[in-house]
Formats: C-alpha cells, structure tokens, sequence
C-alpha cells in the first residue's frame, strides 16, 4: 500500500503536554482509508453519527492501490500517475472502484452496522438527555426513610437521575463515595462501556433511597441498563458514535443484483464503481 499526501486526506498527529499537562493531540482529518469507508457509507445511505471513528473501521487492512481515476476528458490515471498531479488536478479527478473492493466495504459496514445495534436500541436524543438528569450535589435530596444513617453524602460531587419517587440513582465518570451519615460507604457500580473497542469510556453509579426533584425517568427509559443512561448523559447519544441502517440502505445483494446503480465502466476485464454515482433502481 503506497501513502498519497492528498487534499484532507492525511493526519498528523503530535502528542505532547501544554500547561496543563494534559495529552494534546493535533489532527483531526481521517486517513484516506477513512475518507473513502465515509464516502461509501454515505452512498450506501447509512446513517452517519457525527462522531464516527472512520480510521477504526476502515482498519489496517484497507489497501487502494488498485483504485483508478479519471479526469473530465475520460483519460485513467492509477495510484502511481497521482504522484506527478498538483493537489487541484488530483482533487478534480474522479475516483472509481473495483468491484471486490466495494463489495468487501459494503459487507464491513454491514457489520459494523449489525454490532453496532447493540447501543442503537438504546439511544437517547440529545433534547431528552438534557432533561434527565441533575446535579452536581454532595448530598441526598429530601430524606424519604427514618434513621440514624441519614442523610447520605457524595464525594466528589455527582449528578442524579430521579428513577421513581424515592429513588434516584447517582453517577459519575470517575470513582466516587457514596456514605450514610456515620461516613459507611455504600455499593458504587462501574462500567467501562466500548462503543468501539479502541474508545472505552467509564460510568460510575449508584442508588439512593431519596428525592431530587419531581422529574422522573420517563417510562419509556426505565427498562433501559441505567449504566447506557448516565454514560449518554455525560457523553451524548450512543448513534453519535453508531452507524446505522434505514429502510433506504443499500446492501451488498442489491449492488450484485443490479438495484443499486452506480456508473460502472469496465477495465482489462475489471468492474469499476464510480464513487457518489449511486442511485437505488
């Protein structure tokens, strides 16, 4: 696999530490194998989360050098021509696909698609999840049951989310203690929840006998793990990180079957697939 330096189609990364010691990362392009599994997605009428990792799905395996190109005369170019181009003639060209390579990125994105459903069940608008949640406190809201355990304390401070009357259930994105009055900890959960296997982010949380406030979880949620709703509470919705599928998505059938009509051509007995020429027949 050759490297091209394309229009928006490398990345450079630097790690380093400002003042504040915190990891910096300069870069935020998608590599050319990301672009291209983009690009197909959205032809194949995917629906796009707007925080998709294109690299990660794309893998290390994606190989392009059997791509060729064409200018607005019909003349081919292939990987090694793009070489000699300045960036506005490579970035006029278009780009055309053998018909194995399509098919493998269609049945990647299926795949990744069907995984992804997993979270997808569970997603929560941006508009609802701001809605569903308050904080941060220290301490229990209205004490709903008697004793000397009472009232309980947080630390560091978290959020809350009322699942019922006189039950709410606190979280974080990091360990926190939950204590009566006497200073006993009491049970906090944790998850790491992987909406890809290189993105593991935490969620911390933990019930309580008390009440908030009068916005109860709504109960359409409430069979919802509570784990997926504190994490899309600090980290927005799971279909921002998801590709999904929809009534209009053309698969890997329909392109072998003809139903998905790209511009073809063919080339010493290879079927190329025009990218952004589709249409559903």
């Amino acid at each position: 696999m050759s490297i091209r330096m394309l229009p928006n189609a490398a990345r450079l990364t630097v790690l380093g530490s400002g003042w504040s010691e915190t990891d910096l990362e300069s870069g935020d392009a998608f590599t050319e194998g990301g672009n291209i599994y983009e690009d197909i997605a959205g032809d194949l009428g995917y629906d796009l989360g707007d925080d998709l990792d294109w690299d990660y799905i794309a893998g290390d395996d994606a190989d392009f050098d059997d791509f060729i190109y064409t200018d607005e005369e019909g003349n081919i170019f292939t990987d090694e021509d793009l070489w000699d181009m300045s960036e506005d003639e490579v970035s006029n060209l278009d780009t055309w696909i053998p018909e194995d390579h399509l098919v493998g990125i269609s049945d990647r994105l299926a795949e990744v698609a069907n995984n992804d459903s997993k979270f997808a069940q569970y997603n929560i608008e941006k508009s609802v999840l701001n809605k569903l949640f308050g904080g941060p406190t220290t301490i229990e809201g209205t004490v709903v049951t008697s004793g000397s355990d009472r009232p309980h304390a947080y630390y560091p401070p978290v959020f809350y989310i009322q699942r019922s009357s006189n039950n709410a259930t606190l979280f974080l994105n990091t360990s926190f203690a939950h204590v009566d009055a006497e200073g006993d900890p009491i049970s906090v959960s944790h998850e790491f929840l992987s909406v890809r296997p290189n993105d593991s982010r935490p969620v911390y949380w933990s019930d309580c006998t008390t009440h908030f406030w009068d916005n109860i979880l709504p109960a359409e949620y409430q069979s919802y793990p509570i784990s997926y709703i504190c994490w899309q509470c600090m980290y927005g919705p799971f279909k921002d990180a998801l590709l999904q599928t929809n009534e209009g998505t053309i698969t890997t059938g329909m392109i072998l079957k003809g139903n998905a009509l790209y511009t073809t051509m063919t080339v010493n007995g290879v079927t190329y697939y025009k990218l952004h020429s589709v249409v559903i027949k």
